[in-house]
């Protein structure tokens, strides 16, 4: 593991599956374009500090029509130290393949299938009752972040996940009223 600082400089892009978010980390040892999906959380801005970098690896593709070559890193922590605005660019230039898309064309694994979970809720009373909006949290996010999401507690996203699922929580967090903490890397009910 690589540990560096740098400045990564974060766009976001509407496409069809959803908005996604990529990066440039120009750091001391070279310039990186970053796809990760920890990334999909982060707004559009100028972000310093420290990255953990697991690998740094060549990635081709083509892209209407175009071939594109990239010297990619791959982030498994990001440290900040400072937080800002990007400054505006020109739409031109900005559209880039989805990671998604990117994703779907590489071999995986065979998909992890989960356990269903029941979700019961015991009443001061003593009665049992399922709560189906807390049943939902739990579906979208997991036991224990769903349960964390259902008492408007803070939680932190697992960016291993798949990157679609990652957005479907990135997204239903923010219409609770959740924001992302950038330092933190965390996300918690906005108080306004």
């Amino acid at each position: 593991m690589l540990h560096v600082n740098g400045i990564l400089t974060v766009k976001k892009i509407h496409g069809a599956k959803g908005a996604f978010s990529v990066g440039d980390l120009v750091t001391d040892v070279g310039t990186f374009k970053v796809k990760d999906a920890l990334l999909d959380q982060f707004e559009e801005g100028r972000y310093q500090g420290e990255f953990a970098i697991s690998s740094i690896y060549l990635s081709s593709y083509i892209w209407r029509g175009k071939a594109m070559t990239d010297i990619r890193a791959n982030l498994v922590d990001v440290q900040l130290d400072e937080v800002g605005e990007a400054a505006p660019e020109s739409n031109a230039g900005q559209e880039e393949p989805d990671p998604i898309e990117e994703e779907a064309t590489r071999p995986h694994a065979a998909p992890v299938v989960e356990a269903e979970t029941t979700v019961v809720v015991v009443t001061p009373a003593g009665q049992v009752d399922v709560d189906p909006a807390l049943e939902a949290l739990v579906k979208l996010f997991g036991a224990e972040l769903g349960t964390k999401v259902w008492k408007r507690e803070g939680i932190k996203l697992d960016p291993t996940v798949d990157r679609g699922l990652f957005r479907e929580q990135r997204d239903h967090l923010k219409e609770l009223g959740y924001r992302f903490d950038a330092k933190a890397q965390a996300w918690a009910v906005a108080s306004d």
